[in-house]
């Protein structure tokens, strides 16, 4: 008996501590987490499903100081291998 596995499915967490946007330590940035799913499935031997969401809560976390990470995304499509 072969056992097939159909789909996939994960997330991951990013999670930078406080910190400072210069090499003076004068401007302080915020701690940010950031949570990204996704998912797929197989449709057939040639065809797969799939979909992703990037930055679920919507962090709104600057990386550098006066520049935002981009908000919640989602993406979604039908892969193919022929």
């Amino acid at each position: 008996m072969q056992v097939s596995i159909d789909w996939s499915a994960g997330f991951n967490l990013n999670y930078v501590g406080p910190h400072f946007d210069d090499n003076a330590h004068m401007t302080p940035l915020k701690a940010s987490t950031e949570v990204n799913l996704f998912a797929s499935y197989k449709l057939c031997e040639h065809l797969e499903l799939f979909g992703r969401v990037e930055n679920l809560f919507n962090n709104g976390a600057e990386p550098v100081a006066g520049y935002a990470t981009p908000g919640r995304a989602f993406y979604a499509g039908i892969r193919t291998g022929l």
